[in-house]
């Protein structure tokens, strides 16, 4: 049951409040008052949607206020109790298509969000937006969508909601299996066929004996080809030794040859040798030779570093008198600082008779003293002001004594006290020239005595500038007699380094003489030992050549070549015989392959042709059932509709000429059809109230039969067409049936006939339209 609904800034409802109970809940109000937009508004919060949100004829953002106020969002609080719970829902939308949405069950939060929130309301109410819309929730002239319907169209609708439209599906999917399957077996039979015309078995036993006649083609050919290669293989070897033996003897003879012209041109270098050694008469030894070289190395060495640190020494002496030199260029110019400022100090002390410090002070206290008059003479100008003041707002007493004062003395004293005002300012004016004149004469002073300051600091700095001249003066005279000295001990080193080197370039070449002869020696007896090896290795090759000889003229190489290149011949027909024969092979393998397929295929298909058979038997069987099954729970739903209906129809419909009604499945759609004595007739052939009525008996049933948990209707303008006894039969059927078989109705209608027929809340909702302004509420019972 729906408890309580708030909407803030929702289409003409500024700040609406609306609280309902169980039974017939009525909002009346003329066209364009707000009613329509609470039931929006209630399936909005719920479900997050309306019929004409659903449509697209609205747009959420146009349900937020315009006029009278624009509002940036809108704010439904909806709660309702379910299953002995109670719940709590507000949903807030903004112009800038943001949301915001949240439930709660007993105060204790549940979810948060939109979807979130639409989630829990299907989970709690058992239905989703499609029925709630199609079974409880009549939008304005709506109530006859199920008549404007077109034929075949109200199955899907109706179907749907019955969820029959999920055996449709499973049946039209089954039949579409069962025809894919009867398919593919037509297919396979068609393949068996055609593997019998083929006459695959005789085929198959026909290439397995030519298989294996090959095979022993092959075999014997293999034979033939293994004795051949071996014999090949010997006189090959037998050719390969040859020519490796050949090739052996001519590189031998060569080598002899070689020898004996080397052994030649050795013993010729050896004569030279030995005529050089006996022309150079050195008798020294090399090991004293190099003694002597050792000692001049070692002399060049220390005369060397001796000279290196002596340029030192005078490079650090000749940098000592730089640093010096500009250390008196720089106490020059310190000289010169230092006469500066004891001139200045000598004429700022003959400037002041006193000490500066006391002429400063001085100076300040005059300063200070003008200051204070001047202070004093604005302070008397300010009271004298405020006292002209006084006096021009006085009337007939005076405001400092109180004693009485005419006018003509009131002009007198305030003429008395302006003119002194104006020597007050007067003197200002003087006092504050002789203050700027003071000021101007006190920061001189405390520019000469910073000056003062200045030239007496830079004394205490420079010092006694002359002694330090006299010093580096001395010390200057005594360094460049010291580099004198070592300059005249260098170029005496120079001379001994330069006859030292001298000795050491004789004593080099001495050395190299020496070793040159000691290398020849030693070749000498080199060459005589080359000499002894190449003639023992002249002999020993000879021998080998006489060796090889002798085997090479047992053998007729042209004899083996011949023999060789015939072998190879046959060899070469053989190899080409087993490739024809493997080729063969492999082409009589392939087709057996190929054929062997064919006999798998066949088994496979003809099992899985008796296996679709079976499986099309079950599934024919399987879409029968599917179809029973629509049929049974299409037949109960009708019949528990057209039970409701009928009793409906009894309490709604006031006249005698139709006592039944009923829905029927025909021509594969629903009908619903009115009876008669005369007999039944199609709705569509009935007039407008006739219609009305039976879409409100139909849409009742449909409340029940959908959502018998929830048992709500929700019915906007549902007297439309109604002729005014029908409307009292529709309003007695409200207040005194619909009770027992809805728990709550919301009725919106502009009819107040109906309000005696409402046993709930009823609501007024008026608005000035010409004003566009908001919509009022007002509740007009209390249920």
């Amino acid at each position: 049951m729906i408890t309580r609904i708030k909407l803030v800034g929702w289409k003409s409802h500024l700040n609406s409040e609306f609280e309902f109970s169980r039974g017939v809940n009525a909002l009346i109000g003329i066209m364009g008052s707000g009613k329509s937009s609470v039931m929006q508004a209630i399936s909005f919060a719920l479900f997050g949607n309306f019929p004409s949100l659903a449509s697209r004829k609205v747009k959420i953002e146009d349900m937020i206020m315009e006029k009278p106020k624009r509002m940036n969002e809108a704010v439904i609080e909806l709660e309702f109790v379910a299953n002995g719970k109670a719940y709590y829902i507000k949903r807030v939308v903004d112009r800038n298509k943001k949301s915001h949405a949240e439930i709660r069950e007993n105060n204790k939060l549940l979810e948060v969000g939109p979807k979130a929130v639409e989630r829990e309301v299907r989970r709690i109410l058992s239905l989703d937006y499609d029925l709630f819309s199609r079974a409880v929730y009549s939008e304005q002239n709506g109530l006859e969508n199920f008549l404007r319907i077109p034929r075949g169209a109200r199955r899907e609708q109706i179907d749907d909601m019955l969820r029959l439209d999920r055996y449709e599906r499973v049946r039209e999917s089954s039949v579409k299996i069962k025809n894919r399957l009867i398919d593919e077996q037509k297919s396979k039979i068609k393949v068996l066929d055609d593997i019998k015309k083929k006459g695959v078995e005789e085929i198959v036993n026909k290439l397995e004996k030519e298989i294996e006649n090959l095979k022993k083609e092959q075999e014997n050919v293999g034979k033939r080809l293994s004795a051949l290669s071996k014999k090949r293989e010997e006189l090959a070897n037998t050719i390969h030794a040859y020519e490796k033996n050949s090739e052996v003897l001519h590189t031998k003879e060569r080598f002899v040859e070689s020898l004996k012209s080397k052994v030649n041109e050795v013993e010729n270098e050896l004569k030279k040798k030995i005529e050089k050694l006996s022309k150079v008469g050195i008798s020294e030894n090399i090991e004293d030779v190099r003694k002597n070289i050792a000692l001049l190395r070692d002399e060049i060495s220390r005369l060397e570093k001796y000279l290196d640190s002596s340029r030192k020494e005078i490079a650090e002496k000749n940098a000592r008198v730089s640093v010096l030199e500009r250390q008196i260029k720089d106490m020059e110019i310190a000289r010169e600082e230092k006469l500066k400022a004891e001139r200045i100090i000598k004429q700022i002390e003959s400037k002041y008779k006193v000490a500066i410090e006391e002429v400063i002070e001085s100076k300040k206290e005059i300063v200070e003293k003008i200051g204070n008059q001047i202070a004093h003479l604005e302070a008397r100008i300010e009271e004298t002001k405020s006292s002209i003041d006084d006096l021009a707002r006085a009337k007939g007493k005076c405001p400092v004594c109180n004693s009485l004062l005419d006018d003509k003395r009131k002009e007198e004293i305030i003429k008395e006290k302006k003119e002194l005002l104006e020597r007050w300012e007067k003197a200002i004016e003087v006092k504050k020239k002789e203050m700027a004149s003071v000021e101007k004469e006190r920061d001189a002073c405390e520019r000469d005595y910073e000056d003062l300051i200045n030239a007496k600091n830079k004394l205490k700095e420079i010092g006694n500038i002359e002694e330090e001249v006299k010093n580096n003066e001395k010390e200057i005279a005594i360094l460049r007699e010291q580099i004198e000295e070592r300059v005249a001990d260098i170029k005496a080193s120079m001379d001994s380094l330069n006859k030292a080197r001298e000795k050491l370039e004789g004593e080099i070449i001495k050395e190299r003489e020496v070793m040159e002869m000691e290398i020849i020696k030693k070749g000498i007896e080199e060459d005589r030992q080359r000499i002894t090896k190449m003639k023992s290795d002249i002999e020993s090759s000879e021998k080998e050549i006489e060796h090889i000889k002798n085997w090479l003229a047992k053998i007729d190489f042209e004899d083996l070549k011949s023999k060789l290149n015939k072998i190879v011949w046959e060899e070469g027909k053989l190899r080409e015989r087993v490739r024809s024969l493997n080729a063969l092979e492999k082409e009589k393998r392939n087709a057996l392959e190929y054929y062997r397929k064919d006999i798998e295929l066949y088994n496979k298909y003809s099992a899985e042709v008796k296996q679709l058979n079976e499986i099309i038997k079950k599934m024919d069987s399987f879409i029968e059932v599917v179809v029973n099954t629509q049929t049974q729970l299409r037949e109960r739903f009708l019949e528990t509709i057209n039970n409701v209906m009928n009793a409906v129809w009894e309490e709604l419909y006031p006249y005698p000429d139709f006592d039944r009604i009923g829905i029927y499945f025909e021509d594969n759609d629903y009908i619903l059809k009115l009876f008669s004595a005369k007999g039944p007739i199609n709705i569509e052939k009935a007039s407008g109230g006739e219609r009305t009525l039976a879409s409100l008996a139909l849409r009742i049933a449909f409340s029940l039969a959908f959502t018998p948990n929830l048992r709500w209707l929700i019915l906007d303008e549902p007297t439309h067409n109604l002729d005014r006894n029908a409307i009292e039969h529709f309003g007695y059927a409200l207040r005194e049936k619909i009770n027992d078989l809805v728990e709550q109705v919301f009725i919106i209608t502009h009819d107040e006939m109906l309000a005696d027929s409402v046993t709930g809340a009823i609501y007024k909702l008026e608005r000035n339209k010409e004003t566009e302004g908001a919509t009022i509420v007002r509740r007009i019972n209390q249920s």
